[in-house]
């Protein structure tokens, strides 16, 4: 379904638990090839939300030409990153997510930034939210 709707990341953070491994173990293949670069990064293990957008800020030369970066960690931070950045302009979006964020939830946001170093709260909007049972 992420390679279907044109979402194959050029750059994935990964958290270096072995529950996020291997959930991006199964997405890899998916993604199409060459596959993307792929980062683990202990950090994101029980990451809160602003060490999540101070990640995407430091993504270092090279990496930050990045158009599309696939995020991979754990709950409740990235619930709660994602509606960090969504703000209070996207009340619709956040409707549409639900009451629970579930495990293997995808939620694609963009952002009208010219470099990740300017992503901040508020910037995003929600374009995808991807459920394991909206896809069976």
């Amino acid at each position: 379904e992420i390679a279907a709707l044109g979402l194959r990341p050029d750059l994935v953070l990964c958290s270096g638990a072995a529950r996020a491994r291997a959930t991006l173990a199964l997405v890899l293949p998916e993604l199409g090839t060459p596959p993307p670069e792929v980062i683990y990064d202990d950090a994101i293990y029980m990451a809160t939300p602003e060490d999540v957008i101070a990640r995407l800020r430091a993504l270092s030369p090279g990496q930050d030409r990045a158009l599309k970066v696939l995020v991979v960690g754990h709950n409740p931070g990235f619930e709660e990153v994602t509606q960090l950045l969504l703000g209070d302009g996207e009340a619709a979006a956040h409707d549409g997510m639900g009451e629970k964020f579930p495990t293997c939830a995808l939620a694609v946001l963009t952002f009208d930034i010219a470099q990740w170093r300017d992503v901040a709260p508020g910037t995003g909007k929600l374009t995808h939210f991807l459920t394991p049972a909206r896809l069976s």
